[in-house]
């Protein structure tokens, strides 16, 4: 499961030449980029982790995503390191994620 989210991740991902243009639109446009992000992992949740709760994964969404844009804006390892302890960490919080009644 974490290998196809870290796919998804790194398919997208910037490279440093892409973290560049995507800086303007984390200044400019941060809500855009936030709830794009954040949409496109509550796909991934909604086919692999069907029943859980909508609001704990909304939540755990945004709290990647801002994550992500951090580690865009001042990376701190080597980006494919990044992503795949980005993407276990969002696999722990996803499947954390209690059922909703």
């Amino acid at each position: 499961m974490t290998h196809g989210l870290a796919a998804s991740a790194g398919s997208a991902g910037p490279t440093q030449r892409g973290s560049d243009e995507l800086l303007p639109y984390l200044t400019t446009r941060a809500e855009m980029v936030l709830t794009e992000a954040s949409d496109a992992l509550l796909g991934w949740t909604g086919d692999h982790l069907p029943g859980a709760d909508p609001t704990a994964l909304a939540f755990a969404a945004d709290t990647i995503v801002r994550l992500v844009v951090s580690h865009i804006v001042l990376p701190g390892a080597p980006i494919e390191q990044t992503a795949t302890a980005l993407a276990n960490l969002a696999v722990h919080l996803f499947t954390t994620a209690r059922p909703s009644h």
